[in-house]
């Protein structure tokens, strides 16, 4: 118990770490536009976030161990996709402003969805160290793929 207490404190410590290195990224170096942008992003992702946690939320750790997890994948999985379906068609209508494509945001948020039920799902099952991870990799990878867009686009 102990160790998943520390465990989860220190991986929630490495995430807000690394958040703090992404604002400071987005801020500092990139610009008041593109922070702008990122933004609009945010808040997109946030929106598919919130409308998958409908069915795909805290709810999950409750069924996870009274139903067969094939069926909530499935209804999760459908779910997610209709979620991102329904911002990236938002987006595109104009009534969700966006600086990218519908395509990538269609993309992102359904990678945003997925996250979070499997997520949910870890939790459900009481793989607490895996659920950690799963935050940590996904703060990583943000930072990490903002580093070599940035650069990439600098060269």
């Amino acid at each position: 118990m102990i160790k998943n207490i520390i465990h989860t404190l220190s991986s929630r410590f490495m995430v807000s770490v690394m958040n703090l290195v992404l604002l400071f990224i987005t801020t500092r170096i990139m610009g008041a536009e593109n922070k702008g942008e990122i933004s609009l992003l945010i808040l997109n992702l946030s929106l598919a976030a919130i409308f998958s946690g409908l069915f795909g939320g805290p709810s999950l750790v409750y069924l996870i161990p009274r139903f067969r997890l094939k069926n909530i994948l499935i209804l999760n999985y459908g779910w997610s996709f209709l979620t991102a379906g329904l911002v990236a068609l938002l987006s595109e209508l104009d009534i969700l402003p966006s600086g990218i494509g519908t395509l990538e945001l269609f993309t992102l948020a359904l990678l945003e969805c997925l996250i979070a039920t499997h997520s949910m799902i870890f939790l459900g099952q009481e793989r607490v160290k895996a659920h950690n991870w799963l935050q940590i990799i996904k703060a990583s990878l943000t930072v990490g793929l903002l580093f070599v867009f940035y650069y990439q686009d600098k060269s």
